[in-house]
């Protein structure tokens, strides 16, 4: 899914900057009905020793460190699936590799480019709410029956993928650090809610203090028991005015379910019942009421490696190694405060 939904159309759009040319796949040959072009490799071996440059790292977590090292050892550039590892060590590594390498590596934090993210990054940008005092964001589903079968089966049967927290905390803690930087102290519940199904947590909360200078508590949550509608996807305050944000981001739905190019006007494009709703005071007046969430584009991710790469610029890839290196550390320093049943001190600007 992850590579039919997340990179290939992104390849084939971007085609004056892309060649999408190889493919792995160990036994099946069903990639050429959709792209009869593509040179199929049935062995990582065989893909690193082609004439690609970029090889795009789409697997489960298991996989991902032994990939990206033997990529980067082969002279590839990288793209690496979030998360970014299955442990905090062997993130630690790949750092350091891609540090001394000539070859570049990102992880994939698409959700950066999402377009409800992008809209209330402007709105703080802005100063729209003033200064930020609470940060709400959750991305809660109802799949209370979650079945373990098919191509997806990992997430629940493997102990490395890491449940919701690395599934999805990736996404929601990446957003934050983006925005707020390092917390001063992380405090996480993370449990196993539904039916034992399952061997991985499918419920977190995360608390990331950043009030010790003046900045806002963030608190992140994902689970699966939450009904359609009844949780907000952002639920900002500050000293001016709040804000609310239903609903997910369209451009997965619209590839996934749509078929939709990321070419097409209307892609990215939100619905107006999903907009922002805001109510706050800019320049002593009132405002109440919506905002147009900006087009969202996962596009932005691959324009930016495509220049990174062609100018051997390290400085211009779009989510930096280290960027998802710190993403992997909240995530192990929410694991020991949950197991310590304790708030965990990270970061001090003191």
């Amino acid at each position: 899914m992850s590579a039919k939904v997340f990179h290939i159309p992104f390849l084939t759009a971007l085609s004056k900057e892309f060649e999408f040319t190889h493919i792995l796949q160990r036994t099946s040959r069903d990639a050429l009905n959709k792209h009869p072009h593509l040179t199929i490799v049935s062995t990582p071996e065989e893909l690193f020793k082609s004439d690609v440059e970029l090889v795009i790292v789409t697997t489960p977590p298991e996989y991902h460190y032994d990939l990206v090292k033997l990529a980067l050892e082969a002279g590839k550039h990288v793209v690496c699936e979030k998360p970014f590892t299955a442990y905090l060590a062997e993130a630690e590594e790949l750092v350091q590799l891609a540090d001394h390498s000539s070859k570049i590596l990102t992880v994939f934090h698409n959700r950066r480019w999402d377009g409800d993210f992008l809209t209330i990054t402007a709105a703080i940008e802005r100063n729209l709410l003033g200064r930020i005092v609470n940060f709400h964001s959750a991305m809660d589903r109802h799949k209370p029956n979650r079945q373990i079968i098919g191509s997806r089966a990992w997430k629940e049967q493997d102990a490395s993928a890491g449940g919701s927290l690395l599934d999805l905390g990736s996404h929601l803690v990446d957003q934050a650090l983006f925005l707020f930087g390092k917390p001063a102290t992380i405090h996480a519940n993370i449990l196993h809610q539904r039916e034992r199904t399952s061997i991985n947590n499918d419920f977190f909360s995360i608390t990331l203090d950043y009030t010790e200078l003046d900045g806002p508590l963030v608190h992140l949550q994902a689970g699966n028991l939450v009904r359609e509608g009844f949780s907000p996807r952002f639920r900002i305050d500050g000293t001016n005015g709040s804000l609310t944000k239903f609903g997910a981001d369209v451009q997965e739905p619209q590839i996934k379910e749509k078929g939709m190019s990321p070419l097409d006007p209307e892609y990215g494009v939100e619905p107006e019942s999903d907009w922002l709703r805001v109510d706050t005071d800019v320049d002593g007046l009132r405002y109440r009421g919506n905002v147009e969430t900006v087009k969202g584009d996962y596009s932005h991710f691959y324009k930016q490696l495509f220049r990174a790469i062609r100018t051997n610029n390290k400085d211009d890839v779009p989510v930096k190694p280290v960027e998802a290196l710190e993403v992997m550390k909240v995530l192990e320093a929410a694991k020991r405060s949950c197991d310590e049943r304790k708030v965990v001190a990270y970061y001090s600007r003191k």
